[in-house]
């Protein structure tokens, strides 16, 4: 039975993993323009396709004014959100960042305001020590732990900010798997039936 459940496993993780794992840039602001700075009206990256979906973009604290980027995505019925990769960032004065993660496609705080905890449905500070995947600092919301990773089907909204007085540059990437389907799992089921059988001696 031990070889059946674990062939199993393997199966659904197999089928999971099942996406191309080269990264696609699905908005780059040198490009395609600035992500919006209006929290009641995000920029739209669509519905991410499986796999890693990055956006690079560049926000600035200059003390008049806080270019705060606020972006929404969808994740389809069918798959959940894995990770949140901060590939890059760049802050020549080292000064920290802030990710906020809001649930529907727009971030209810009011421009010019900073959010709150009752706001957020997670977030965390970054700087250039923050290389990785920053998923699990972002559920954790400073200990508040409002969700439970990963993120299922649904729209969600991300806001970006400088802290300090600097203009910063950042790369992020959002992993989206599908999830396996019972029928998907049935062949690898079966597998595991096979190799749990006695054998003869």
């Amino acid at each position: 039975m031990k070889r059946f459940f674990a062939a199993a496993w393997v199966g659904a993780l197999l089928l999971g993993a099942s996406f191309d794992a080269k990264a696609a840039i699905v908005w780059d602001e040198s490009l395609d323009g600035d992500l919006s700075t209006l929290p009641g009206a995000p920029t739209s990256l669509g519905s991410l396709a499986a796999g890693e979906s990055e956006f690079l973009g560049t926000t600035v604290n200059d003390l008049v004014s806080v270019d705060r980027d606020y972006l929404t995505f969808t994740i389809a019925a069918g798959h959940s959100l894995t990770n949140i990769m901060l590939n890059d960032y760049q802050a020549p004065g080292d000064d920290v960042g802030f990710i906020g993660l809001y649930a529907g496609s727009t971030a209810s705080t009011p421009p010019g305001v900073s959010p709150t905890l009752t706001e957020l449905l997670g977030g965390t500070h970054v700087d250039a020590t923050a290389i990785g995947d920053i998923f699990p600092a972002i559920e954790s919301l400073f200990g508040l732990d409002k969700f439970d990773r990963p993120l299922g089907p649904g729209d969600y909204t991300l806001l970006i900010q400088q802290t300090g007085v600097e203009s910063t540059q950042y790369r992020i990437g959002l992993v989206t798997v599908p999830e396996p389907s019972p029928l998907g799992v049935l062949p690898f089921a079966f597998f595991g039936l096979v190799l749990a059988r006695p054998r003869s001696r």
